[in-house]
């Protein structure tokens, strides 16, 4: 099985300790492509596209940091909501498009721009 079957079977299960010991011997296992294939894959299996960590940042958030526009597409096609804002820790506040902004990623933050909502760059 390949590193990365690995990864997607470990997430599937819930394995939280293994896929982040996997990374951190691996994080070629975060690649675009490999990201990309595992979301998908979740979203088929019913993860929750809104889904939030403790600090309220999603997955789009997530993408969204990395630069990952192949993958924040994904996750707006599965009906991401690019108005959530971060509730605490240093994105406290932000948008999936300020985070963009904030890591230089300016054609995706543009992208996601919300309607009736101002995209706040963190330098001012």
């Amino acid at each position: 099985m390949r590193p990365v079957d690995r990864l997607v079977a470990a997430a599937l299960l819930g394995q939280v300790t293994e896929v982040r010991r996997m990374v951190a011997a691996d994080p070629a296992l975060l690649s675009a492509r490999n990201m990309f294939g595992l979301v998908r894959l979740l979203l088929e299996r019913g993860a929750d596209v809104n889904g939030r960590r403790g600090d309220g940042m999603t997955a789009l958030h997530s993408a969204c940091w990395r630069g990952l526009g192949r993958v924040a597409q994904e996750l707006l096609d599965a009906g991401a909501d690019p108005a959530i804002t971060a509730v605490a820790g240093p994105h406290r506040g932000q948008t999936p498009a300020d985070t963009a902004l904030a890591q230089g990623h300016l054609l995706l933050a543009a992208r996601l721009d919300v309607p009736g909502q101002s995209v706040s760059s963190p330098y001012g």
